[in-house]
């Protein structure tokens, strides 16, 4: 697992939406209007949604979350995950084999400036300073600026990504599996993501399928041998635990 695990799932809000963002690309591709919702109608609507061209539905998506690395959410309640997994680890009722997870760094810089593009630049190109004024609910006493845009990603982060790991990795040791937890700190020479970002989330992924090695050209000769060893790390992990 890299940077994510069943209990960041926050199920009671992720249903209703789902619900919202499907009724809007439901709209979008002409399935369902105002008065004729998913809510309503669910079956016509989904009969209709699987109908559609799936070239179509991606672009009504990427329209949806157009500033936005996040989409529809997994959530629970069917026969794949029927329980709240964040209860069901909690109350030990789970299965968990041999684990390998981890996650990035400076994971939540990405957050910030996906979230807020007009202040920060999508890949946080515009480099503000976040000043007493736009941090007034969280910074009191500060005037270090950089340390602030950072505390600020890594309180957005760390939820989501650091403490839900930990927390679903101390529960599957207990259970007497093996654990393997890493924190990826290598800021490819690559990357789109602003300096100050640091090693920005999913940047790992290229390493882990072998990118490098696909494009030599495009890395340092470090970076190749960087993921070749990832490779057999995980490769290795997938064999044998």
């Amino acid at each position: 697992m890299e940077s994510g695990a069943p209990t960041f799932w926050n199920a009671e809000t992720m249903k209703s939406t789902n619900i919202a963002f499907a009724q809007q690309l439901a709209k979008m591709v002409n399935c369902a209007n105002d008065s004729f919702t998913i809510q309503n109608n669910p079956k016509p609507v989904v009969n209709c949604l699987k109908k559609v061209d799936s070239m179509v539905l991606s672009r009504a998506d990427s329209h949806i979350f157009n500033t936005s690395t996040f989409d529809f959410f997994p959530t629970y309640g069917d026969e794949i995950v029927p329980a709240n997994p964040r209860i069901a680890v909690s109350r030990k009722n789970f299965h968990c084999t041999d684990l390998l997870i981890g996650n990035n760094k400076d994971g939540g810089s990405f957050l910030i400036t996906t979230g807020n593009p007009q202040l920060f630049g999508f890949f946080g190109e515009k480099d503000p300073q976040i000043n007493k004024t736009t941090g007034a609910n969280i910074i009191r006493e500060e005037d270090d600026y950089d340390y602030i845009r950072k505390q600020t990603y890594t309180a957005c982060g760390d939820p989501l990504f650091v403490c839900t790991d930990i927390y679903y990795s101390e529960k599957c040791a207990e259970e007497g599996n093996n654990v393997y937890f890493y924190v990826w700190r290598h800021r490819p020479s690559t990357t789109v993501w602003a300096p100050w970002m640091g090693v920005a989330h999913y940047t790992e992924v290229q390493f882990v399928f072998g990118q490098p090695l696909q494009n030599p050209s495009r890395y340092e000769a470090s970076e190749v041998q960087l993921s070749v060893e990832m490779i057999k790390i995980w490769s290795n992990f997938v064999k044998t635990g």
